[in-house]
């Protein structure tokens, strides 16, 4: 089909044009773009496609010094596109965590354990009323389901917390028909990496 045929060649005339380039950036050849990238000729010219002949003076046909200036330009607004996408990361980040806390609450609420180790680190310590250890995910999974079992929430919520640059810490209280007094729930965050993991699950019982 003529359509496609045309679309193959215009394919094939970029795909040409690039590698070309890329060889004469690498060898730093940029004056010998002209005398090897006027080869090209394909049928998408005849055609009449005149987006492709521009892009194709623009990748291929530029004089030397031209186009070192192109391309110390590309560079550049590369150099200053990565320092303007450094800026919103760290908000990104905060805002993960922020949401990662938010899921934290509503899992604790429910007393979906599931909700909990989905978030979890690889090994998490969680302690109930002064008894635990570091577990791994699955041993933290058998100990939140027992201490839920027995304690299902009628309601929680995350009374305070606070933030390190790696870290987040969280504290809120916790009701159940099991307690007459509502309990205490710790929980810290950690980053790994680009992401936020639950390392700490604590839960006390008030003294007052």
């Amino acid at each position: 089909m003529p359509g496609v045929k045309l679309a193959r060649d215009a394919q094939n005339d970029i795909n040409q044009c690039i590698a070309l380039t890329l060889v004469a950036l690498k060898k730093r050849q940029f004056n010998d773009l002209g005398q090897h990238l006027p080869e090209l000729d394909s049928p998408t010219r005849k055609k009449g496609m005149g987006s492709l002949i521009i892009v194709r003076f623009a990748f291929c046909y530029l004089p030397g010094n031209v186009y070192k200036v192109w391309f110390n330009m590309r560079m550049l607004v590369l150099i200053l596109l990565l320092i303007m996408a450094a800026a919103p990361a760290t908000v990104s980040g905060q805002k993960s965590a922020d949401e990662l806390m938010d899921r934290i609450e509503q899992a604790v609420r429910d007393g979906d354990v599931d909700g909990i180790i989905a978030v979890s680190a690889r090994r998490i310590d969680v302690s109930i009323f002064g008894e635990g250890k570091n577990y791994s995910k699955a041993q933290a999974e058998f100990v939140l389901d027992e201490f839920f079992g027995t304690h299902s929430p009628t309601s929680f919520r995350f009374t305070a917390s606070s933030k390190t640059t790696n870290g987040r810490f969280a504290e809120g209280l916790l009701s159940s028909v099991a307690s007459r007094k509502p309990l205490r729930v710790y929980v810290r965050l950690q980053k790994r990496a680009d992401m936020w993991e639950v390392r700490e699950f604590l839960v006390e019982r008030q003294r007052r």
